[in-house]
Order: C-alpha cells, then structure tokens, then sequence
C-alpha cells in the first residue's frame, strides 16, 4: 500500500510540473531572424498594411497610416502598380542576431532581440532590375510567444 501511494505521489507532482510548465518558455518559438526574413518584404515595399501586423499593438495604427500615406504617394508618382507586382531578392542580406536581452517594463520582465540585416536586395520590376543595400538594425519585443518589431523601445539605447 506504501509503494502503491509513493507512486501514486510522485505520478501526481509529475503530472502537476507537466501543467505547471506546459507552454511555458524562454521565449518565441520562431527565431529572430525568420520573423525579420518574413517582415523585410513588406517592409521596404510599404504598400501591404498586413506589415503592421509584425508591430506590437501599441505601434499598429501608426504603421498603418504610414502604409497608406506611402500607398498614397506610389500612386500619385505612377509606381505603385509596378510596385505591387515588383520581385525582391533578399538572398544576399544576412540577417543576425546580434543580442538578446530581458528588460523590465512596467514591472513585467520582457524579452528583447536587436537584429541585423546587411547586404545587397534587388527589385525588379518587368524586365528592369535595381540593386539596393540594406543595413538596418530591428528592436524586437516578446508578445504573447511571437516576436513583434518595436521602433519606439529600445533597451539597448
């Protein structure tokens, strides 16, 4: 009966650890560079307001409004629809982390990576190709188990 319960025990504070930690991690499950990769597109281009979306939700609405003043100004100049249907090639810009660190916002510890993106992209446009550097660094912040670029917090400053 003693063996029975000393198993019984340590099967329960097993099974309440295993509940204790679920979903707990150090951070987001997807590195910083795969979400700078997926971001640099829609940021350099400015004419998708979905790149809002990789922002906290503090900084969406301005990003928003930056994407349509942007929109707005393309198709005033007669690029947009070039723009819009525009390839890049980012296989030349290295995109790194350079530091990762915890800082304390309002009392709540927050995770934070400072990444890098460095090298050469090319846009082209029909049969027209331009070369462009990239050399950009990018402030992003832990949210709810994803990372989001910041612009107006940076702990490394």
């Amino acid at each position: 009966m003693y063996k029975i319960r000393s198993v019984m025990g340590a099967g329960f504070a097993a099974f309440l650890l295993l509940v204790l930690t679920a979903g707990c991690s150090s951070g987001p499950s997807q590195s910083p560079e795969k979400v700078i990769k997926n971001f640099i597109g829609k940021h350099i281009s400015m004419i998708d307001p979905s790149v809002a979306d990789y922002y906290v939700s503090s900084e969406q609405s301005s990003i928003k409004e930056l994407v349509s003043q942007s929109v707005l100004s393309k198709k005033k100049s007669g690029v947009f629809d070039s723009l819009k249907n525009a390839v890049y090639d980012f296989s030349k810009v290295s995109i790194s982390t350079l530091d990762q660190k915890e800082e304390y916002v309002d009392d709540e510890g927050m995770n934070f990576a400072k990444v890098e993106a460095k090298g050469n992209y090319t846009l082209t446009t029909g049969d027209k190709s331009q070369a462009f550097e990239e050399d950009e660094i990018f402030i992003l912040q832990s949210v709810g188990g994803n990372w989001k670029v910041t612009e107006k917090f940076n702990p490394w400053k």
